[in-house]
């Protein structure tokens, strides 16, 4: 089979796997997150305003790719069918993209690339997150796309390829932060990397000047986008990306929560990839990254350094968002930077697999052993609790409540693959990317029962329907919620379930629906024996109806 019939197969299975999986879901499950991309997706779409008060803010940049899925005004379940199936396109592009990245900026030969790429593609928080309306699924090709760029950028002769590749760079950075706040750093990273290029001879005053022109246009652009969702999906709200991350190191607690957070997010890039990772940085990577700021840097060590800075942006991100453990996953958080994980093994592997020097693992292994038991101890102090596997989708073990017990078993199994990964270097180095890819299967497979399919079973359980039905029966445009009888997640996902109708809020113990159609407790009419309303709908595992008042 050839190389690119290899890659299309690859391309096919990969989204064969994750779209078939879409068949299997009927709405959202990750609330409120999803709800905020979904109901910004409606209306941008030209659909009713969510009510969005009681949530974080959430950017318009993946709302934007599947609003035009929206205007179709198809059933709920299968929109978000047809909005996972995109989220298995973009995970499927990851393949040749990274192998893309491996061949062209880091010289790696097809064979080699090809399974390295495959095994980056399959790393198991990609799965998982394409089975959720998530802003993960455009961020991981669009960091292995930026990347692209800037290798495009620094290799080709051409001065008008270098103008369309800078502004291509910029404009991918630009997208990034309008997909997720904390793609913001990124902004500044690309605009001092172009202006290093210029300084060093590398870049004309065009394409700076264009790319810096589409950097602050874009900033401009996403800003305005914003703003329209705050007035509209969150009224009355104000947004400040950067309250929390400043807040976290303004106190003396703040910045021991970052050091406590420092330990557990970092423990888990190294295990969520097995150790590839520090295996990788230790042989090679961090003498590369000094490479990469040299005068005369050449293009493997520019964009390796680009890609350890992207995930230290990430990482620096994720420890500030936490200074008080909610839940116990906060610990370990890995959602914010899994999306440029992918890239980081798929280089890890590709190196790994054509080194020249065996590496010995003996202080390596004693140093994720040493580290494992700190993050173990760190969680023993904590009373934090509520762990969600969809945000450390990649750990290598069963999740719980993220016990110190878990935390161990996952290192030991970091520290075996490494072990094993080390005897495959010595003996036979082509087997690395196969068996990594094998064990991402394994993780992966859990990851998606547990993190997506048990969960979803709890938010629609056997007997669950739509309210939609009889909303459109009754040509329900706008329905009050009763926040005295708030269901914490039927708050969110009946939001979703009625697709053109509009959910405002009042409070039943106190004032009447400020809507002919409301949503409350099933036992509303016995609460209320002087008004006459009819319930429309029922779930039959929530305590919340459908309800109208009068005939």
């Amino acid at each position: 089979m050839t190389l690119r019939n290899q890659l299309l197969a690859g391309m096919t299975v990969l989204f064969g796997v994750r779209a078939s999986l879409a068949f299997l879901r009927i709405g959202p499950v990750n609330v409120a997150d999803e709800i905020g991309y979904l109901t910004n997706a409606r209306l941008l779409a030209g659909g009713p305003r969510g009510q969005m008060v009681w949530a974080p803010f959430y950017h318009g940049g993946y709302s934007l790719l599947i609003a035009p899925l929206l205007r179709l005004d198809l059933d709920p379940t299968l929109t978000y069918r047809l909005i996972l199936m995109v989220n298995a396109l973009l995970a499927a592009a990851l393949l040749p993209l990274l192998y893309l990245l491996l061949t062209r900026s880091f010289a790696i030969s097809p064979g080699v690339a090809f399974s390295a790429a495959l095994a980056g593609a399959a790393y198991p928080s990609i799965t998982v997150w394409s089975q959720m309306a998530m802003p993960e699924n455009l961020l991981t090709p669009l960091i292995v796309g930026w990347l692209l760029l800037f290798g495009a950028l620094v290799r080709t002769p051409s001065q008008a390829v270098r103008v369309l590749c800078a502004v291509g760079a910029a404009g991918a950075a630009v997208a990034a932060s309008a997909v997720h706040g904390r793609m913001i750093f990124l902004v500044p990273l690309t605009g001092i990397a172009l202006v290093t290029l210029a300084l060093r001879g590398r870049l004309g005053k065009p394409a700076l000047a264009g790319a810096l022109g589409c950097l602050v246009g874009g900033l401009y652009a996403a800003h305005r986008l914003d703003q329209f969702l705050l007035a509209r999906n969150y009224p009355g709200r104000v947004f400040h990306e950067f309250t929390r991350p400043i807040a976290a190191i303004a106190s003396l607690d703040g910045v021991r929560a970052v050091a406590r957070n420092l330990v557990g997010h970092t423990w888990y890039l190294l295990v969520a990839t097995l150790g590839l990772v520090a295996l990788y940085l230790v042989i090679e990577g961090f003498p590369r990254l000094v490479r990469g700021v040299r005068r005369d840097a050449e293009e493997p060590d520019m964009i390796l350094l680009l890609l350890l800075a992207t995930t230290a942006g990430l990482l620096a991100v994720s420890v500030m968002s936490f200074p008080v453990l909610g839940r116990s996953h906060h610990l370990i958080y890995g959602r914010y930077f899994d999306p440029a994980v992918p890239a980081l093994v798929a280089v890890s592997l590709a190196r790994l697999m054509t080194l020249k020097r065996l590496p010995r693992l003996r202080w390596l292994l004693a140093g994720l052993a040493i580290l494992t038991l700190a993050v173990a101890a760190l969680r023993a102090g904590s009373s934090a609790s509520g762990a969600q596997r969809q945000h450390v989708a990649s750990l290598p073990f069963i999740t719980g409540d993220l016990e110190p017990w878990v935390l161990l078993g996952a290192g030991a199994v970091a520290c075996a693959a490494l072990g094993l990964f080390g005897f495959l270097l010595r003996t036979r180095p082509a087997a690395l990317a196969p068996v990594t890819l094998g064990l991402f299967a394994l993780i992966g497979a859990y990851s998606e029962s547990d993190a997506v399919l048990v969960r979803q079973r709890s938010f629609y359980p056997a007997g669950w329907t739509s309210p939609r039905d009889a909303a459109e029966e009754n040509h329900v445009r706008q329905v009050a919620y009763d926040m005295d009888h708030l269901e914490r997640t039927g708050v969110w996902i009946y939001q979703w379930f009625l697709p053109r109708t509009r959910v405002v809020r009042y409070w039943g113990s106190r004032e009447q629906p400020p809507a002919r159609y409301f949503i409350s407790s099933q036992g509303w009419q016995r609460e209320h024996p002087g008004e006459s309303a009819t319930a429309l709908w029922l779930d039959p595992n929530r305590d919340q109806a459908l309800w109208r008042l009068g005939p």
